[in-house]
């Protein structure tokens, strides 16, 4: 499932991931960051209640971070804690990119 919500005051979009995230979540997501990303200069992930993510939304989530960084926009994933995107990122051999989301 995919909430979000844009706080104008503080320029800043929450993004809540829950459940599983599939394939056919994708082009929901990816309007959603796109969105954010024109309309505000941070966006945050939330992850908390994420129970399995497909690789293609890992990517989605990669490239928002490219499109982001080259606008001066920050894109961060606010629960560090969370195992299973960081599983997620070892699979796929992409581990050095935690840096990039968490902070």
């Amino acid at each position: 499932m995919i909430n979000y919500k844009t706080n104008k005051q503080k320029n800043i979009t929450t993004i809540k991931l829950s459940d599983e995230i599939s394939i056919t979540d994708a082009n929901k997501l990816k309007t959603v960051l796109l969105n954010s990303i024109a309309k505000t200069n941070t966006i945050i992930i939330k992850l908390q209640k994420l129970k399995a993510m497909h690789l293609s939304i890992l990517q989605l989530l990669l490239s928002a971070q490219k499109t982001a960084l080259t606008q001066s926009k920050k894109i961060e994933i606010a629960d560090s804690d969370n195992e299973m995107f960081k599983n997620i990122l070892q699979s796929a051999g992409l581990s050095h990119l935690l840096k990039l989301f968490f902070e």
